[in-house]
């Protein structure tokens, strides 16, 4: 009988937890991702969440602050990419890449001597800049 007692003592610490926070969990879902299908789905798995581990938000000091931190902690994992690269490590150092074309940036000159190939033109009198008006 304790156990059922306990069980009810908890659904209704839940129920009164959701009643009071869930447009709390709402807006900031829907802050974050500005969009009201989404903010649903994610204050969803806040919530469901938070059920599903409600032994630990319970003892929390604030659950409503811990609720909160899952709902952070569940948005950061939908902003990582699903699929990570993968890469095989090894003891010999990678190989260069080599294109089977040279860039665009192969074929430049030196600096030195793309900046001798520009023209040395003398400014008119009437548009150079240390021309002064006359008085």
């Amino acid at each position: 009988m304790a156990a059922t007692e306990t069980s009810t003592r908890a659904n209704a610490a839940l129920d009164e937890l959701y009643r009071q926070h869930v447009g709390e969990v709402y807006r900031y879902t829907y802050a974050a991702l500005g969009n009201h299908a989404d903010a649903e789905d994610l204050a969803q798995q806040t919530l469901l969440q938070a059920y599903q581990s409600w032994a630990k938000v319970s003892r929390a000091d604030q659950p409503a602050a811990y609720v909160r931190r899952m709902l952070t902690n569940l948005y950061i994992s939908q902003l990582r990419p699903k699929v990570r690269r993968l890469e095989l490590l090894t003891d010999a150092p990678p190989e260069p890449r080599s294109s089977p074309t040279a860039g665009p940036e192969e074929n430049l000159p030196p600096a030195s001597v793309a900046r001798s190939r520009i023209p040395i033109r003398p400014w008119p009198a009437a548009a150079s800049p240390l021309a002064r008006p006359g008085p």
